[in-house]
This record gives structure tokens, sequence and C-alpha cells, in this order.
């Protein structure tokens, strides 16, 4: 009989309003916190890719660089970068500039029609 009166003490103690409240925060605030770790997770997730694809895009200008670099170490790839940044040329070389004079002309000349340019030719014939 006395471990049945232990029971209901128990029971009682577990069931109490006090405990009950106690119980309930404690549940709160796990719920609380798991929620926060569940949001850092994905945030986590989300920076991994980000970070992800800056190590992809720098790995390629790194790639890109040591190329640039490497052509750089020769004589022809080193002349190639002077005369592209200085534009200077060698001794005894020339440079050749070329003009689209197709543009020009036509904005030079506008179209004028026939019979004005006929007219202005027979005008002339009399002077």
């Amino acid at each position: 009989m006395l471990e049945f009166q232990e029971k209901k003490k128990i029971r009682q103690f577990l069931y109490s309003r006090p405990t009950l409240v106690i119980i309930a925060v404690i549940f709160v605030i796990s719920v609380n916190a798991t929620y926060r770790m569940y949001q850092k997770a994905s945030e986590t997730g989300a920076n991994r890719d980000v970070a992800a694809r800056e190590e992809a895009a720098l790995a390629a200008k790194k790639k890109e660089l040591e190329s640039q670099l490497s052509q750089l170490k020769t004589s022809r790839g080193m002349e190639e970068e002077i005369r592209k940044k200085f534009r200077v040329v060698k001794e005894g070389e020339g440079i050749v500039i070329v003009v689209d004079n197709t543009k020009k002309a036509a904005e030079a000349a506008p179209a004028e029609p026939n019979f004005r340019s006929l007219f202005d030719r027979i005008r002339n014939l009399f002077k």
C-alpha cells in the first residue's frame, strides 16, 4: 500500500500546475532553440552555395591569370602587351591607320535630285 501512496504523490507532483508550467516553459525554450538552429543551418547552406560559386569564379580567374602570366614570360607576349598598352613600334616600323571614307563621303555630299543638278548644269552653260 505504501508503494501506491508514493506513486500517487509522484503523480500529484508531476501533474501539479507549477510543474506543468515549468515543463511547458522548457518545451517552448527547446522549440525556440531548435527553430533558431534550423534557420542558421539553412542560412549556412545558402552561404555555402555562394562561397562555392565564388570559389569557382576565382579558380577560373586564377587559371586565366596564370595563362596571361605564362604568356608574359615569353618575349613575344611581353612585346604584345607593351605594344597594346603604350602604342609603341620598333625602330624601322610604321603605323598604318585605315579610315573608312564611305560614310564621310555620304555625309559630306548629300544626294540631290537629278533634275536639280540638270537645272544647275543648264544655268552654268549660259553664264
